[in-house]
Protein backbone atom coordinates (compact mmCIF):
# COMPACT_ATOMS: atom_id res chain seq x y z
CA UNK A 1 0.00 0.00 0.00
CA UNK A 2 2.44 2.14 0.86
CA UNK A 3 4.33 1.45 -2.94
CA UNK A 4 0.97 2.91 -4.22
CA UNK A 5 1.37 6.10 -2.31
CA UNK A 6 4.71 6.72 -3.96
CA UNK A 7 3.21 6.35 -7.47
CA UNK A 8 0.41 8.59 -6.48
CA UNK A 9 2.78 11.35 -5.20
CA UNK A 10 4.88 10.66 -7.77
CA UNK A 11 2.44 10.71 -10.75
CA UNK A 12 1.17 14.16 -8.91
CA UNK A 13 4.75 15.66 -8.70
CA UNK A 14 5.10 14.85 -12.58
CA UNK A 15 1.71 16.25 -13.49
CA UNK A 16 2.80 19.20 -11.96
CA UNK A 17 5.82 19.65 -14.02
CA UNK A 18 4.51 19.13 -16.97
CA UNK A 19 1.64 21.52 -16.30
CA UNK A 20 4.51 24.48 -15.69
CA UNK A 21 6.10 23.06 -18.80
CA UNK A 22 2.60 23.42 -20.89
CA UNK A 23 1.61 25.64 -23.97
CA UNK A 24 1.51 28.57 -21.58
CA UNK A 25 5.28 27.96 -20.18
CA UNK A 26 6.44 27.28 -24.02
CA UNK A 27 4.23 29.84 -25.65
CA UNK A 28 6.94 32.75 -25.03
CA UNK A 29 9.65 30.67 -26.31
CA UNK A 30 10.72 30.66 -29.77
CA UNK A 31 9.86 27.83 -32.57
CA UNK A 32 14.18 28.22 -33.90
CA UNK A 33 12.42 29.45 -36.99
CA UNK A 34 12.19 33.39 -36.97
CA UNK A 35 12.25 34.63 -40.54
CA UNK A 36 10.62 37.49 -42.17
CA UNK A 37 8.06 36.62 -44.76
CA UNK A 38 7.67 40.08 -46.41
CA UNK A 39 9.08 43.89 -46.36
CA UNK A 40 6.71 46.06 -48.38
CA UNK A 41 8.42 49.78 -47.81
CA UNK A 42 6.17 52.27 -49.11
CA UNK A 43 6.54 56.51 -49.55
CA UNK A 44 4.15 58.02 -46.89
CA UNK A 45 5.21 62.08 -47.50
CA UNK A 46 8.85 61.71 -47.63
CA UNK A 47 9.20 59.01 -45.03
CA UNK A 48 9.82 55.51 -45.61
CA UNK A 49 7.08 53.22 -44.24
CA UNK A 50 8.69 49.51 -43.54
CA UNK A 51 5.54 47.18 -43.20
CA UNK A 52 6.84 43.80 -42.44
CA UNK A 53 5.71 40.47 -41.17
CA UNK A 54 8.31 38.18 -39.01
CA UNK A 55 7.12 34.71 -38.37
CA UNK A 56 8.13 31.78 -36.47
CA UNK A 57 9.24 33.64 -33.44
CA UNK A 58 7.00 31.55 -30.99
CA UNK A 59 3.21 32.96 -29.35
CA UNK A 60 3.61 36.08 -26.86
CA UNK A 61 7.63 36.57 -27.52
CA UNK A 62 8.40 40.41 -27.88
CA UNK A 63 11.46 40.98 -30.40
CA UNK A 64 13.76 44.06 -30.84
CA UNK A 65 13.28 44.90 -34.59
CA UNK A 66 15.32 47.98 -36.62
CA UNK A 67 15.52 49.42 -40.05
CA UNK A 68 17.46 51.67 -41.63
CA UNK A 69 17.79 52.91 -45.25
CA UNK A 70 20.03 55.60 -47.28
CA UNK A 71 18.29 59.06 -47.95
CA UNK A 72 19.63 60.52 -51.06
CA UNK A 73 19.45 64.06 -52.58
CA UNK A 74 20.73 66.02 -55.19
CA UNK A 75 21.09 70.26 -54.71
CA UNK A 76 21.96 72.70 -56.69
CA UNK A 77 22.15 76.53 -57.32
CA UNK A 78 19.65 78.28 -59.40
CA UNK A 79 19.73 82.01 -60.18
CA UNK A 80 17.27 84.56 -60.34
CA UNK A 81 16.55 83.86 -63.69
CA UNK A 82 15.21 79.96 -63.15
CA UNK A 83 18.90 79.03 -64.96
CA UNK A 84 21.52 76.54 -63.21
CA UNK A 85 24.39 78.57 -64.12
CA UNK A 86 27.41 75.95 -63.76
CA UNK A 87 26.81 72.18 -63.75
CA UNK A 88 29.53 71.85 -60.80
CA UNK A 89 27.50 73.70 -58.40
CA UNK A 90 25.33 70.64 -58.28
CA UNK A 91 26.16 68.36 -55.64
CA UNK A 92 24.68 64.80 -53.80
CA UNK A 93 24.53 64.23 -50.56
CA UNK A 94 23.09 61.35 -48.23
CA UNK A 95 22.12 60.55 -44.73
CA UNK A 96 21.05 57.07 -43.14
CA UNK A 97 17.72 57.52 -41.61
CA UNK A 98 16.14 54.38 -38.92
CA UNK A 99 13.75 53.67 -37.15
CA UNK A 100 12.67 50.82 -34.37
CA UNK A 101 10.95 49.39 -31.74
CA UNK A 102 9.88 46.34 -29.85
CA UNK A 103 6.69 44.32 -30.73
CA UNK A 104 5.01 40.93 -29.44
CA UNK A 105 4.23 38.35 -31.53
CA UNK A 106 0.37 37.22 -32.19
CA UNK A 107 -0.96 33.47 -30.71
CA UNK A 108 0.48 32.12 -34.03
CA UNK A 109 4.15 33.54 -33.77
CA UNK A 110 3.92 36.15 -36.00
CA UNK A 111 4.61 40.09 -35.41
CA UNK A 112 2.71 41.80 -38.71
CA UNK A 113 3.68 45.36 -37.72
CA UNK A 114 5.47 48.46 -39.29
CA UNK A 115 8.07 50.93 -38.64
CA UNK A 116 8.95 55.20 -40.34
CA UNK A 117 11.60 56.14 -41.39
CA UNK A 118 11.57 60.01 -41.29
CA UNK A 119 12.84 61.91 -43.78
CA UNK A 120 15.33 64.68 -43.29
CA UNK A 121 13.62 68.16 -42.99
CA UNK A 122 13.28 70.17 -46.46
CA UNK A 123 15.49 73.05 -44.00
CA UNK A 124 18.30 70.19 -43.05
CA UNK A 125 18.49 69.05 -46.46
CA UNK A 126 18.95 72.55 -47.78
CA UNK A 127 21.71 73.32 -45.38
CA UNK A 128 24.22 71.04 -47.00
CA UNK A 129 25.23 73.60 -49.78
CA UNK A 130 25.74 77.07 -49.71
CA UNK A 131 24.92 78.71 -53.28
CA UNK A 132 26.00 82.34 -54.59
CA UNK A 133 24.80 85.54 -53.63
CA UNK A 134 21.83 86.01 -55.92
CA UNK A 135 21.35 82.70 -56.08
CA UNK A 136 19.08 79.89 -54.23
CA UNK A 137 19.96 76.37 -52.86
CA UNK A 138 17.33 74.19 -54.87
CA UNK A 139 16.54 70.03 -54.27
CA UNK A 140 16.77 68.33 -57.41
CA UNK A 141 15.87 65.07 -56.97
CA UNK A 142 15.87 62.95 -53.55
CA UNK A 143 14.46 59.15 -52.75
CA UNK A 144 15.67 56.02 -50.46
CA UNK A 145 17.92 53.00 -51.22
CA UNK A 146 19.60 50.53 -49.46
CA UNK A 147 16.56 49.28 -47.08
CA UNK A 148 17.76 46.75 -44.60
CA UNK A 149 15.32 45.64 -41.57
CA UNK A 150 17.09 43.30 -38.17
CA UNK A 151 15.63 41.59 -35.79
CA UNK A 152 18.05 41.93 -32.65
CA UNK A 153 16.53 39.13 -30.82
CA UNK A 154 16.85 36.47 -33.16
CA UNK A 155 19.63 37.74 -35.76
CA UNK A 156 17.75 37.91 -38.96
CA UNK A 157 18.24 40.59 -41.27
CA UNK A 158 17.54 41.16 -44.84
CA UNK A 159 18.39 43.50 -47.47
CA UNK A 160 15.67 45.03 -48.96
CA UNK A 161 16.44 46.08 -52.98
CA UNK A 162 14.94 49.14 -54.33
CA UNK A 163 14.78 52.48 -54.71
CA UNK A 164 12.10 54.75 -53.81
CA UNK A 165 12.07 58.78 -55.48
CA UNK A 166 10.06 61.04 -53.00
CA UNK A 167 10.36 63.52 -56.23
Amino acid sequence: MKLSKIFSVLAAVLLAVFAIASPAGAAKTPNGNPHFVYVTPQLVGNDLQVNFKEAGVGAGASVSVSTSATFSFVLGCVNGGSNHPKAANKSAFSETGSASGVFPANAGGNVVESLTIPAPSMQDILSHLVCPPGQTTTLFSAGWSNLSITDSTNHTTIDVPGTWSVM
